[in-house]
């Protein structure tokens, strides 16, 4: 049993970066070439690797959170698996705009460096679009029990 202090704690030490689109990685909708994992205590954790980027990421991240008021409204926390569908479908959503030739897994890091060489700038992204995509985007619901 760990002590959720002490991992806290070291959390906190080791995880200077956190990745802000972990969820989408850990899904596997998503990979993104400045993604560290690290295991602690038995879990696993993604970091990121340059502080450019994990900037980067988080202004896009705030940003959408912004555009996406119908999906967390004013004051409600963002539950795990709409922050999912919101991390999946703004990826792929980029990547069909930005580099639509490409038919694999969205690399996120390498999808926004292109978005800002793109559009110059977070706010001038294409957001109609991307919120079109993530509202569409096919996210498993929680099975039932019909028995």
């Amino acid at each position: 049993m760990v002590d959720e202090t002490l991992y806290r704690e070291t959390l906190q030490e080791v995880n200077d970066l956190p990745c802000v689109f972990s969820k989408a990685l850990f899904f596997g909708c998503c990979d993104c070439q400045m993604a560290r994992r690290l295991y602690l205590a038995e879990r696993e954790i993604i970091v990121c690797n340059q502080w450019v980027d994990y900037q980067r990421c988080t202004i896009f991240w705030k940003t959408l959170q912004e555009k996406c008021l119908f999906i967390q409204p004013v004051g409600k926390l963002l539950t795990h698996s709409k922050s999912m569908k919101m991390q999946c479908g703004s990826m792929q959503s980029l990547q069909v705009e930005i580099t639509p030739e490409i038919n694999q897994k969205p690399n996120i890091a390498q999808l926004l460096a292109l978005a800002l060489e793109t559009y110059q700038n977070i706010e001038n992204l294409p957001y109609q679009s991307i919120v079109r995509t993530i509202t569409h985007f096919p996210f498993r619901s929680r099975r039932r029990n019909h028995s």
